[in-house]
């Protein structure tokens, strides 16, 4: 996870083609960035997207394919090893370069405060697989979240990463990770689950976000990945 500091990245991210829109402040600030990854390179990476036989279970749903858990880095590594477009996007996002770039195009940060970046892919299983509302932990910076549907998917089936705010009667988590009951949040903004779409935001106190639980007759998993700029 350590950034790579002098490194050239062998992918340029966000791509020269990303448009940044719907730029928000309030509740917390986010951002969308459509075309992150250039065209050809997104083809690539999604026609070689991790099968679910690999994932490991992380919690309601959720499946996971990431080095940073003992039981899953061995699988990851050899899935690396043997997909090159993958491998030349996890070393351009683990490159200072990337994180400068990021700071560019969404000026919320100090790029001195990161020291980290973490990656998971992200598989919600398509019978309730959800991300229930919570807030990250604390060292946790910007998490970014790449949309990558699979062909099977179709847009009236959700899977957008929604940001909250607690209603007033919500009792707000001490800490990261402790999630909130549906009904104690309100959705501000659900950026639409669309192919090569990432969405941004600068972790606060209050930067509550999830995904609803996937329909159970849907037939595609929600694949994404996520990206988080960190401190060790």
């Amino acid at each position: 996870v350590r950034l790579e500091k002098d490194a050239d990245p062998a992918i340029l991210l966000p791509g020269p083609d990303v448009v940044c829109s719907g730029f928000a402040r309030e509740p917390f600030q986010r951002v969308v960035m459509d075309s992150f990854v250039p065209a050809a390179h997104y083809a690539e990476l999604h026609a070689t997207f991790p099968s679910a036989d690999l994932f490991m279970h992380h919690k309601n749903g959720k499946y996971i394919l990431t080095d940073e858990y003992e039981r899953s880095e061995p699988k990851f590594a050899a899935f690396l090893e043997r997909t090159p477009p993958w491998r030349a996007f996890i070393d351009s996002i683990r490159n200072r370069k990337f994180v400068e770039r990021i700071h560019q195009l969404f000026p919320v940060f100090e790029v001195s405060d990161v020291s980290a970046v973490r990656f998971h892919f992200s598989r919600l299983r398509h019978n309730g697989g959800e991300v229930r509302p919570h807030i990250d932990t604390t060292k946790k910076v910007v998490p970014i979240v790449l949309y990558m549907p699979d062909d099977d998917w179709r847009a009236q089936t959700g899977g957008e990463l929604e940001f909250m705010e607690f209603k007033q009667d919500a009792q707000v988590p001490m800490d990261g990770y402790q999630s909130v009951a549906w009904e104690k949040v309100r959705t501000v903004a659900a950026p639409a689950f669309i192919p090569n779409r990432a969405v941004l935001m600068r972790k606060t106190w209050n930067s509550l976000h999830g995904v609803r639980p996937i329909p159970k007759e849907t037939m595609a998993d929600r694949t994404s990945v996520t990206i988080t700029l960190s401190v060790r």
